[in-house]
């Protein structure tokens, strides 16, 4: 999100009720830092995993904010998860990072109980969820994982991001001080683990496509498989809460590339 307006609207959003399709029953776990949500466990099964990490600014948002895709995931052959993290602005990025980290452990360690196959999970943000999955990816701290999904965010690199607008929003500029913008972005951390497969979607955001198509870029420049969906006929809020309701879009995009580990 860029202005003021747009972050407001994205609480707003997150906070709506609308009828997806529930989930056949819910497991939650407590991996340490907070919890997480298992969508219709599969004993005995050696299912595909998503590990969702949800948007918010890094401010707001729950682990509950999942719309279709448990339903979605599900039909598709996969195991759904959904973590929770520490928000802002108590817990910065950093530390955001660190508990994305650590569900993907608990995730390796435990989803085989449920299910799911430790060798093949892929973690899904949107958003600033997105962020902290590129960052947490790109420097080791999701060993094996089997590939990713970023959705629309644009702090690939923050002081590109910055340069390009003028400077952070203030509601971003807190959580990000400019003597941390290298750490914490993920494109500076290209090299210091294999880049898994990847998709990455962005809306009619600001600076969203331009952003996150040289990242791509960067990504493919460095050995990445990386694909692309241009989802600008989406707003920000829209491209992940429609994910499972429609037959083609984002939808499709997400499908066509999962097709690899099915």
């Amino acid at each position: 999100m860029t202005g003021r307006r747009e972050f407001l609207l994205g609480v707003a959003a997150l906070g709506a009720t609308s009828a997806f399709p529930a989930a056949r029953s819910v497991i939650t776990a407590d991996y340490g830092p907070s919890k997480l949500d298992i969508y219709d466990p599969a004993l005995g099964k050696r299912l595909p995993v998503i590990l969702y990490i949800h948007g918010g600014a890094w401010q707001v948002g729950s682990r509950k904010d999942v719309d279709a895709k448990p339903a979605f995931f599900r039909d598709l052959g996969f195991l759904f998860v959904s973590a929770d993290y520490r928000l802002g602005p108590f817990h910065k990025p950093d530390r955001q990072a660190a508990d994305v980290a650590a569900a993907y452990r608990w995730v390796r360690e435990n989803i085989a109980l449920h299910g799911g196959d430790p060798r093949r999970i892929l973690v899904m943000g949107h958003s600033a969820g997105s962020h902290l999955v590129a960052l947490t990816a790109l420097r080791g701290d999701l060993p094996g994982v089997a590939g990713l999904i970023l959705n629309d965010i644009q702090m690939y690199d923050i002081a590109k991001y910055a340069a390009l607008r003028g400077g952070l929003p203030r509601h971003f500029a807190y959580l990000f001080p400019e003597r941390k913008w290298p750490d914490l972005s993920p494109v500076s951390h290209l090299g210091s683990a294999p880049i898994p497969p990847t998709l990455i979607a962005y809306s009619k955001m600001p600076l969203s496509r331009e952003l996150s198509l040289d990242f791509a870029a960067t990504l493919k420049a460095s050995g990445g498989n990386v694909s692309t969906f241009d989802g600008r006929a989406y707003k920000h809020i829209d491209i992940d809460r429609k994910i499972g309701t429609e037959n083609g879009g984002i939808s499709a995009a997400i499908a066509a590339f999962l097709q690899r580990y099915q």
